[in-house]
């Protein structure tokens, strides 16, 4: 069995996964992001977990409930038109004839912790009533996984960004340890009517709970301090859907009906970040913290681990600087409700079939995030604080000893790392020692000693709440009407033609946040809101064609759509000097003129089979896509006709500031993007061969996909003006924005599978490789460091051995011989890459029992 249903997508021509933790719960089809896969539970769409963009973390559903994943990457007008990628339709089991419970047990390993404190149960119920009519099924998971990973990154120091010559400048090592447990349930209730129909009910609920901490140090190379960060975060997602579905017949007429509500949330109700210096300090001519001197040869080094001897490691000295706490949340829910009908027919010899329906959904989303800060550098009695304040009002001293501080350790009115320090140290990747390590329970207990802190005479908080970040909150509304027709027609059978429209409207209303004053920790903003009201028709065809009992063809061609995410349309307008995590000034706008998106695709796909050869497909697509969204990040501004080219207007028509600004900013782009490939797919068995060689099983898919898109890159571009009693013309420079024609970021152009097995008997084992190759992470405004991800392979291993017909026991292995992830930085100006990430999650591995009663 696998894990999740992520893991299972990831085995089927066109798909590759997204990992957390060395988990699969992402996925890409075709090389495309996931807000161009819709993500549907027996036809409704699922409520995204993601705070702004679209996407689904199907880690958190489980196979038992499932009868199967129906992935169409060709869609028909009955889908949903949000699918410029493909479908994937989860589907519900009906309850069997008989009586059955399964019990599934798993215990795991996790060879990066050499942990096996690790768990997975999952229960299944099913059974039929009053003469097979109801049926039962009830579902139960409870699991607790270790997900921990290491690496490293490389800062580089371009010298001169056109020059090939470089230098390191710093080197980072980091360490997450992170462990996630998993509880859900679910009801669910099929009942046959006397039609021969049948009406489902469903409720589920399912939650993760992720407590990680992230532990960084850094070796600097040039020039800096040294610098100890720890992050903790608890993250809790839950996901609940109820739905009411039935599938009927009146007369001749079958009715597919349904209404449901999906609901999703997350929440981080601690986001704890330390940042400490170890300041670099000589006395008496002798360095005495910080770094010594790295030599030249050094510099250029990939033997990163002879950089570590040259930190002294004085952690008597190194102080706590400051802190951010941070508590966010999202939550989205959706009400859905449609109705299909369909009846066959047969004229002139003709069969068909015909289909109408229509859906409404309505959707809510919100993002909620609160900041507050602490200065520590400033001291005590300045940034730290020795009494409390309760949620009653009182005031009183800090219970020090409550929490294992009762023997502070401060220097020159400064806290010290050596407060947090764990006794252990930890070798990442076998090699690099990361030295100290911050206890995560020690840095718990000062949250909860000091998030309360208060000082009585000045009348405030230790971490008063910073509303600098307070603008980017929003909800919004989305309702979408949709309404379609279609006619399948078949020609003897020789032939399908399926032809139909899609109709949809979207309504949209969305609240956000402005400013008309420079952003401060102080500020106050104001409300606003905006609608957008969209209508698109969207044709869609198919041609089937069956030449011969061994070989299909299909032929498609439809328009789709791709909303924006849900921060983008935002009316919001926000300026500072200063951001949290970054220099000013800056300016953040949304755009409430983006449109949606929307795509011509085309697609040849050809089946054959047969006993010898098996199932062999291979598939040929293109795809054009319109209007997309492109993001500019704090791209520099230096006059008001840079922003007249993308068309921005601000209030009053004026500029927030008189110089450079960086500026961030959503539109839609005038240039294509195109995605062409093909698929190939083979499965196959040898029960031809002699003796045991009949038992061999072997499939593989991989694909071949080209991307074009467009991003935004900036130039400097020298001019001259004639400055009034000057005899001389003078120079001046400026930005300008333009789009460079480049590969579709996150999309490998090379992944495929292969697994090769044996059955025999009660025994089946299965080997599989995954492979993938680089592809661009970002693309730089200036293309002097765009980020690519390194190629990637992995490989698996399944046993399984059915004892009898109430046991079986198997064996997974994950990731066999702990391959890691990592990251280049290139200059394309120079053509030069450079090593700057690696990142490893280790291998796993799963022993499990299940018992079918």
């Amino acid at each position: 069995p696998d894990a999740n249903a992520a893991e299972a997508l990831g085995r089927l021509p066109g798909v590759s996964i997204i990992r957390s933790g060395g988990e699969a719960n992402k996925i890409t089809l075709r090389g495309l992001n996931q807000n161009l896969t819709t993500i549907t539970l027996d036809g409704v769409k699922l409520s995204p977990t993601d705070a702004d963009s679209r996407g689904i973390d199907l880690s958190t559903i489980s196979q038992g409930s499932l009868s199967g994943i129906v992935l169409s990457k060709a869609i028909t007008s009955d889908m949903e038109a949000e699918a410029i990628a493909g479908n994937i339709n989860f589907v519900t089991r009906t309850a069997p004839e008989i009586r059955e419970i399964q019990v599934d047990a798993f215990g795991s390993y996790s060879a990066i912790e050499n942990s096996a404190e690790q768990y997975n149960f999952l229960g299944r119920y099913g059974e039929r009533f009053f003469d097979n009519s109801l049926g039962v099924q009830l579902f139960g998971n409870l699991e607790r996984r270790v997900r921990s990973s290491e690496q490293y990154n490389v800062g580089i120091d371009e010298l001169d960004l056109t020059d090939p010559d470089y230098q390191i400048s710093d080197f980072q090592l980091k360490y997450t340890p992170e462990i996630r447990k998993r509880a859900g349930g679910k009801l669910l209730l099929d009942y046959r009517t006397p039609d021969n129909g049948i009406i489902k009910f469903n409720t589920e609920y399912n939650r993760t709970e992720r407590r990680l901490s992230t532990i960084d140090r850094n070796y600097p190379i040039t020039a800096g301090d040294v610098t100890f960060n720890f992050r903790g975060q608890d993250i809790n997602t839950e996901i609940m859907n109820i739905a009411l579905h039935g599938e009927n017949y009146i007369s001749d007429w079958q009715i597919n009906w349904n209404m449901s509500y999906s609901e999703s949330g997350s929440d981080t109700p601690y986001d704890y970040f330390m940042h400490l210096n170890e300041p670099s300090a000589s006395a008496n001519g002798e360095v005495v913290s910080g770094m010594y001197f790295v030599p030249e040869n050094l510099r250029h080094t990939t033997d990163y681990e002879k950089l570590i001897p040259y930190a002294l490691n004085n952690f008597d000295v190194a102080y706590f600087n400051r802190v951010e706490s941070r508590i966010s949340s999202n939550l989205d829910f959706e009400k859905t409700i449609f109705l299909d009908a369909k009846k066959a027919y047969n004229v002139f010899g003709f069969s068909g079939e015909v289909k109408f329906g229509g859906k409404y959904r309505s959707k809510y989303h919100r993002r909620k995030t609160t900041l507050r800060q602490g200065l520590y550098y400033n001291g005590i009695g300045n940034g730290f604080y020795n009494d409390v304040k309760l949620s009653d009002g009182s005031i009183v001293p800090k219970d020090f000893a409550a929490y294992g501080y009762e023997d502070l350790k401060i220097e020159s009115n400064l806290i010290l790392l050596t407060n947090f320090l764990d006794s252990s140290t930890r070798d990442l990747f076998g090699q690099y020692l990361l030295n100290p390590l911050i206890d995560a329970d020690r840095v718990r207990d000062w949250y909860n000693l000091n998030i309360n802190g208060f000082n009585k005479i000045t009348n405030k908080y230790e971490y008063p709440v910073d509303n600098s970040d307070a603008g980017t909150n929003y909800n919004l509304t989305e309702s979408i009407s949709s309404g379609y027709i279609m006619n399948t027609l078949n020609i003897g059978t020789l032939a399908t033609f399926i032809a139909g429209v899609r109709f949809e409207h979207d309504n949209n209303s969305y609240n956000a946040f402005y400013t008309n004053e420079e952003v401060t920790e102080f500020s106050v903003f104001s409300d606003t809101s905006i609608t957008h009201n969209e209508t698109i028709v969207l044709p869609n065809f198919h041609l089937i064609l069956k030449p011969t009992d061994f070989m299909n063809l299909r032929f498609a061609a439809y328009r789709g759509i791709e909303r924006p995410n849900f921060n983008y349309r935002l009316p919001t307008y926000i300026y500072g000097r200063n951001r949290v995590g970054g220099s000013g000034p800056y300016v953040k706008l949304g755009n409430p003129d983006l449109t949606n998106a929307d795509a011509w695709n085309f697609e040849v796909n050809s089946q054959f089979f047969g006993n010898t050869i098996g199932l062999f497909s291979i598939s040929a697509f293109y795809k054009k896509i319109e209007n997309q969204v492109n993001q500019l990040w704090f791209v520099p501004i230096q006059n008001k006709e840079t922003a007249d080219s993308l068309g921005i207007v601000y209030p009053s028509d004026v500029p927030p500031f008189s110089t450079a600004y960086s500026l961030s900013y959503p539109y839609n782009t005038k240039n294509a993007t195109r995605v062409w490939g093909f698929e190939f797919e083979h499965q196959l068995n040898f029960r031809y061969l002699p003796g045991l060689l009949s038992n061999i099983v072997l499939s593989y898919n991989f694909s071949i996909i080209k991307t074009e898109s467009y991003t935004p890159v900036y130039n400097a571009v020298d001019y001259f003006v004639q400055l009034p009693g000057s005899p001389f013309p003078t120079k001046r420079t400026r930005v300008e924005i333009s789009e460079a024609k480049t590969r579709t970021a996150n999309s490998p152009e090379l992944f495929g599978n292969v697994s090769l097995g044996y059955d025999i008997g009660g025994f089946s084992g299965r080997i599989s490789y995954f492979y993938q190759s680089e592809y661009y992470n970002v693309y730089s405004g200036n293309s002097y460091a765009n980020n690519i991800q390194k190629e990637f392979g992995r490989l698996d291993l399944s046993l399984k051995q059915q004892i009898n017909d109430m046991l079986s026991v198997g064996l997974n292995v994950n990731n066999l011989t702990d391959a890691e992830e990592g990251a280049y930085l290139e200059n394309k100006f120079v053509e030069r890459r450079n090593d700057i990430a690696s990142y490893r999650y280790g291998t796993t591995a799963d022993l499990w029992l299940r018992v079918t009663l």
